[in-house]
């Protein structure tokens, strides 16, 4: 194994390992695929400009987005191919002819057809938008949260800080009581 391949916790801040550890606990996860989830989880999202992977951590292969424009451009190339042989088929039948009303018949199907492909796909572009909003939103609150939850772990620690203490100040007077009134009352 190189050095480039080979790295462990060490060198991280204790409150970034504890908040690792206590993150893949709550999840039921080792820490290892913990660290593996989330690295992988973060790379997707900073690789694709934006969080697309699955719910399984897998890396996105292509966003919605150029999908639906690739379909596009494959539907305006079909489009033009279909134009260019209506045209070549003009240039070679006569006007009024049978070929040229069968290439008409042709092309008003084929713009029927493609229609409503246009318009849902410009449905779901639009919609695909919304959702990319609601993700991007969602993916903020969770990074809020997960640096609140990371700011309690102080805090709770310094909270029993201070229950040790007041304990062992409590059990001291005690101890200071028992003395004085047995020595009150020793006779």
């Amino acid at each position: 194994m190189n050095d480039e391949n080979a790295w462990n916790i060490d060198g991280f801040d204790p409150e970034t390992r504890e908040a690792a550890k206590l993150a893949a606990r709550k999840s039921g996860l080792s820490l290892a695929e913990w660290l593996n989830r989330t690295i992988r989880h973060t790379a997707a999202r900073e690789l694709s400009g934006a969080d697309r992977g699955g719910a399984d951590g897998r890396l996105p292969a292509l966003p919605m987005e150029q999908m639906v424009a690739a379909l596009a451009k494959q539907l305006d190339r079909h489009t033009e191919e279909v134009k260019a042989a209506v045209a070549q088929e003009l240039a070679g039948a006569g006007p009024g002819g049978r070929e040229l009303d069968e290439l008409r018949r042709a092309i008003r199907e084929t713009a029927t057809d493609i229609a409503p492909a246009a318009a849902s796909m410009n449905r779901v572009s639009r919609e695909l938008e919304t959702l990319t909003g609601m993700s991007d939103r969602v993916d903020q609150a969770g990074l809020k949260a997960e640096k609140a939850a990371m700011s309690v772990a102080p805090m709770e620690r310094t909270m029993r800080k201070m229950a040790d203490r007041l304990h062992s100040l409590e059990e001291e007077q005690a101890a200071r009581r028992r003395g004085i009134f047995g020595r009150l009352f020793r006779d």
